[in-house]
């Protein structure tokens, strides 16, 4: 890969898929796992009863969002590497508004900390009054400065022989 073109070196793009991986596997693993495990209904957003689905199905979506993530990253490096910034800016941008649009339509449900039948039955306590606050609290010191170094120290490659 040449550097005029604005590609990552090999071995840079290497370094960047491991510190995604590293950013994937101690920001969002240990936390995801802990939500799923402790707030199942709240992971699913009380959209289901997760008492009434397989728990298979429950850790599956939890696979499901960690490959995501890590798929984001890619595409996030492709488009910084191989398309105009300004794309990859935009791109970041609508996946923005998506997030914020989905938080949007489902803050009442985020919310509030407790199981299907509480968060139906008006029962379930605001996510302030529960550790569920904390954690992600925690979850934020964790991913922001470890997502910071990654790009930080994720530069594209000079000119020169690849």
């Amino acid at each position: 890969m040449c550097g005029k073109d604005g590609l990552l070196r090999a071995e840079t793009r290497g370094t960047a898929r491991m510190r995604a991986i590293g950013v994937v596997l101690v920001a969002f693993v240990p936390f995801a796992a802990y939500y799923v495990r402790r707030y199942p209904d709240w992971s699913w957003m009380y959209l289901v009863d997760s008492g009434s689905i397989p728990a298979a199905l429950t850790y599956g979506m939890l696979g499901v969002y960690m490959l995501f993530t890590w798929a984001g990253f890619e595409l996030g490096a492709v488009l910084v590497t191989r398309v105009q910034p300004l794309v990859a800016l935009l791109h970041a941008v609508s996946d923005g508004v998506v997030i914020v649009v989905i938080s949007l339509w489902g803050w009442h449900r985020l919310l509030h900390a407790g199981t299907y039948a509480e968060y139906h039955g008006d029962g379930a306590p605001l996510i302030v009054h529960t550790p569920l606050f904390w954690v992600i609290l925690a979850m934020g010191a964790v991913f922001l400065p470890a997502l910071g170094l990654m790009l930080r120290r994720t530069k594209p490659a000079t000119a020169g022989p690849a």
